[in-house]
């Protein structure tokens, strides 16, 4: 059920960042549901598919390279780096996303009482 009211921005935060699947909740909330499952799932998914294909090239080109770690160091690292970098812009992109919804949110209802 989304909110009949103002909704606390730093809940809203707190939501996305640290409780699991909450985030959902924040997101349907405001009534932005769709909005965040195209704007952070997508890109999610994506960086998943890009992963898996950088993991299956380091396989193909070099089976033991998985197996041992002193062969294909630099590879791992990458793809390492790959995926903080991006899973931490998602996260960004996610904090944004709710604080600013938010507010319009609540400005919905700054309006009407004023």
């Amino acid at each position: 059920m989304s909110a009949k009211g103002p909704v606390s921005i730093l809940w809203q935060i707190i939501f996305v960042l640290f409780v699991p699947i909450a985030d959902i909740w924040a997101f349907y909330r405001i009534k932005k549901l769709r909005k965040a499952l195209l704007y952070l799932v997508v890109p999610e998914t994506v960086l998943v598919v890009i992963i898996i294909v950088l993991i299956s090239n380091m396989a193909i080109e070099d089976p033991e390279a998985l197996k041992e770690m002193s062969e294909g160091l630099e590879e791992s690292i990458a793809v390492t780096i790959i995926s903080t970098i991006g899973g931490i812009g998602i996260q960004i992109f996610a904090i944004y996303l709710i604080y600013k919804w938010s507010e319009e949110w609540n400005k919905q209802f700054s309006k009407t009482e004023g």
